[in-house]
């Protein structure tokens, strides 16, 4: 998996965000009130949209976390802003008390490549470890 395609990926599209708001500063400053509104519901939505990169700092100063779960499903391709024909997907999983996770798998690969490399067997233990606080998968292995 190639994380660091993934968050570079999610840096530009961050600051194309900055920029917008930017600019929607530079082109209503006459009224304050209304670029502030507008700057700030661009800094919401794009913070939403770019959750997992802001929270990934802290992921660094943290461990991954390790668990031995079951593999339920692979779902939602979707493909990198600026790197295009390169995809990422979620996979879903369980633990023995049916808890799931789903978490970011950055392939950084074509579609076709990802269902051709395909995913762990359904329902089989596996152990992942991942990030804990931006959920992005970072290794697996069947148990």
């Amino acid at each position: 998996m190639k994380i660091k395609l993934y968050l570079w990926d999610q840096i530009l599209f961050l600051l194309c965000g900055i920029i917008i708001a930017i600019c929607f500063n530079i082109i209503v400053g006459h009224l304050a009130i209304f670029s502030l509104i507008l700057e700030s519901l661009t800094i919401l939505c794009w913070g939403l949209l770019c959750k997992r990169l802001l929270v990934f700092p802290f992921d660094l100063f943290f461990e991954k976390k390790y668990e031995e779960v079951y593999f339920s499903k692979q779902s939602k391709f979707d493909e990198y802003e600026f790197f295009r024909n390169k995809y990422s997907c979620l996979w879903t999983f369980y633990d023995s008390h049916n808890k799931k996770t789903e978490l970011l798998v950055p392939f950084s690969e074509s579609k076709e490549k990802i269902l051709s490399i395909g995913c762990p067997e359904k329902n089989r233990k596996i152990r992942i470890t991942y990030y804990k606080f931006s959920k992005i998968l970072y290794s697996w292995e069947y148990v």
